[in-house]
Parts: structure tokens; sequence; C-alpha cells
């Protein structure tokens, strides 16, 4: 399967020798009848499991970055304000 007429590799910005030659044209079609080799599906879904990890790392680190960022206003703005966490810290 062939995504508009342009190389599946080249859509992702990674050269096919790195990925295997057929495995961004079995991601599509990963559970689909056709003639992929065993090694093409299970190299989809290494890249698929790689993509998904990168994507959840990124929304870890804005998600944390927000939330002591918020934590940082809420101190600057109450100076009395004390975090769970910061009770902890005294025992």
């Amino acid at each position: 399967m062939e995504i508009s007429g342009s190389d599946p590799a080249a859509a992702v910005g990674v050269p096919a020798a790195v990925i295997g030659g057929g495995a961004l044209e079995a991601e599509t079609t990963k559970f689909l009848s056709g003639a992929f080799s065993l090694f093409e599906r299970l190299g989809t879904s290494v890249y698929k499991g790689v993509m998904f990890a990168a994507v959840g790392f990124a929304a870890e680190l804005v998600g944390t970055a927000l939330s002591k960022g918020l934590l940082a206003m809420r101190k600057k703005m109450d100076p009395e304000f004390e975090t769970q966490t910061s009770q902890l810290r005294r025992y």
C-alpha cells in the first residue's frame, strides 16, 4: 500500500534501511491479509511501539512542566502555600 504515491519512509523522515524494507508498507495493514512476511508484521509492531512510547514520553514531559509551572505560580501568588510533599520533608 503506497501513501499518496510517495515513499512511506520519506513520509516519516526515516530511511527505509533503518526500519526495514516493507515495515512501513505493512504499517496500515498490519492485521489485514496480504503479501507481508512475519518479519514485516513484527517490525511494524515494534515501530508502532516506539512511536507510541515517544509520544507518551513527550506528553509526560509537557504535563510535568505544566504542573511545576502552575505550582510555582501558586507559590508566588500565595507565599504561605505549601505543597503536600513539602510537609513530608520536615519529618
